[in-house]
């Protein structure tokens, strides 16, 4: 994680750096990544055109996102700060070029979510080739129907609630 804060702190100064007439700041512009201030702006999904639209919420100003990587940067140093960063596949070549990761930040680092979250749909990620958003932990309508229509969620578990204890049966000689 720290090196891919490193890495988009770094390209993204450029980007902040280059001048109006340079490529790089072209193809910034033109791809949706920064508007002509250089602030970061979000992106949202639209359906109907299946594009990444500009999305309403308040653009990140250069300096701002700067100070926002920084503080990042910081405080990804403490070993107890990421419980997870894993990929959830593996990458197939032949298949599909995108690979989801999950970030699992300590419950107890709410500068750290706070921060993630913010840049959470920002453009800021699409300077590593990546996009973020934040996980959703209720279960897809779709996911509850399958599993009400195979029956799984009928009764409790092993070790679920408290129920009659088992009668033990004995078996061999001394079984009356």
């Amino acid at each position: 994680m720290l090196a891919l804060l490193e890495v988009m702190r770094t390209r993204a100064g450029k980007i902040v750096e280059s001048k109006e007439t340079d490529e790089l700041y072209q193809t910034s512009l033109a791809k949706g990544l920064i508007l002509q201030d250089k602030s970061f702006l979000f992106h949202r999904w639209d359906p109907q055109s299946q594009t990444l639209v500009m999305d309403k919420k308040q653009p990140v100003s250069a300096k701002k996102m700067e100070q926002h990587l920084n503080e990042l940067l910081e405080m990804m140093v403490d070993k107890d700060l990421i419980i997870r960063f894993h990929a959830l596949k593996a990458p197939d070549a032949q298949k599909e070029r995108t690979v989801p990761w999950r970030l699992q930040v300590n419950l107890r680092s709410d500068r750290a979510y706070e921060l993630l979250m913010q840049l959470a749909h920002n453009a800021i990620w699409m300077v590593v080739g990546a996009t973020m958003k934040q996980h959703t932990l209720a279960q897809s309508p779709m996911a509850t129907m399958l599993q009400n229509m195979t029956g799984q969620n009928k009764g409790k578990g092993q070790g679920k609630g408290k129920g009659k204890p088992k009668q033990k049966t004995h078996t061999g000689k001394n079984a009356a």
